[in-house]
C-alpha cells in the first residue's frame, strides 16, 4: 500500500508539472500574440497619422498645382504659336479645351493636371514623328469641294471612295456635314517640326512651309516626288524605306 500510494504521488507530481508547463506556454503564446497585435496597432496609428497629415495639406497641395499647370498651359501655347502649323486646329481645339476647364473654379485639379501632361506628351511626340493627314488647300481652302457642287462627276471634283460608297445612287450633291468634310483638297505629311508640306490630291499643286518666313511657299519638281513617296509611306500604303523631305538649313 505504501508503495502504491507513493507511486500515485510521483504521478500527480508529473501531472501538475505537465500542466504548469503547458499553462505557461500558452501565457508565452498569449504575450507573443499581443506583441503582434500591438505593433500592427502601431504600424495603423502611423498610417492613418500619415493620412491625415496627407488631407490637411492637400488643401495646400491643390492650391500649388493649379498655377502651375495655368503657367504650363501658357508656356505650351506660345510654343505651339511659333511652331510649325501642322494639325493646328486639332492642337490647339486641345489646348482651348484645357483653357475652358482651367476657367472653371469646381474643376478636379487632377483632372487638369492630367489635360496638361497628354497636351505636353501629345506635343513631344508629335515633334518625332512622320505622320501624314487630310486637309485643305492652304493658299486657297474648299477648291475640291466647291468642284464638286459645281459638278460631282468632274476631274476636278474625283471623289473619294468612302465618300462615294456614302452617297445614294445617282446623287447629283453631297449632302451631310460629315460626308462634305471628307472631300478635302489633299494630303499634309510632316516630319516632326522638321518639315510640313502639303499635296493636292491629283499633283497639280505642291506646297511647303518655311518657317522663317512664315509662309507657303511651292515645292520643286523633285521634291513633290519624294514627298509623295513618303505620304504613301506614312499611310501605310507603301513598304516602310527612308524618306526625303525638303527643309530648310540655316539662313
Amino acid at each position: 500500500m505504501a508503495g502504491s500510494f507513493a507511486f500515485n504521488a510521483v504521478s500527480q507530481e508529473s501531472d501538475l508539472e505537465a500542466t504548469y508547463a503547458s499553462v505557461l506556454q500558452q501565457i508565452a503564446d498569449v504575450q507573443a500574440a499581443t506583441d503582434q497585435k500591438r505593433l500592427y496597432l502601431k504600424k495603423q496609428e502611423e498610417q492613418i497619422a500619415s493620412l491625415q497629415s496627407q488631407i490637411d495639406s492637400a488643401g495646400e497641395l491643390k492650391a500649388s498645382i493649379r498655377p502651375l499647370v495655368v503657367e504650363m498651359t501658357a508656356e505650351i501655347e506660345k510654343e505651339m504659336i511659333k511652331d510649325v502649323p501642322f494639325q493646328a486646329s486639332e492642337r490647339f481645339a486641345r489646348l482651348d479645351r484645357l483653357k475652358e476647364d482651367l476657367d472653371k473654379p469646381d474643376a478636379p485639379i487632377a483632372s487638369l493636371f492630367r489635360q496638361s501632361m497628354n497636351i505636353f506628351d501629345t506635343e513631344v511626340v508629335a515633334g518625332v514623328s512622320v505622320a501624314s493627314y487630310n486637309g485643305n488647300n492652304p493658299k486657297n481652302p474648299g477648291t475640291r469641294l466647291a468642284a464638286c457642287d459645281a459638278d460631282i462627276t468632274s476631274t476636278a471634283c474625283d471623289l473619294p471612295k468612302s465618300v462615294k460608297d456614302a452617297l445614294p445612287v445617282g446623287a447629283t450633291k453631297i449632302e451631310g456635314d460629315y460626308l462634305r468634310e471628307s472631300v478635302t483638297d489633299g494630303y499634309y505629311l510632316h516630319f516632326g517640326r522638321m518639315s510640313l508640306i502639303y499635296l493636292q490630291f491629283d499633283s497639280s499643286e505642291a506646297w511647303k512651309w518655311d518657317q522663317e518666313a512664315k509662309d507657303w511657299v511651292e515645292m520643286s519638281r523633285s521634291d513633290v516626288l519624294d514627298s509623295r513617296r513618303a505620304v504613301r509611306i506614312a499611310r501605310g500604303e507603301s513598304a516602310p524605306n527612308v524618306v526625303l523631305a525638303p527643309i530648310r538649313v540655316g539662313g
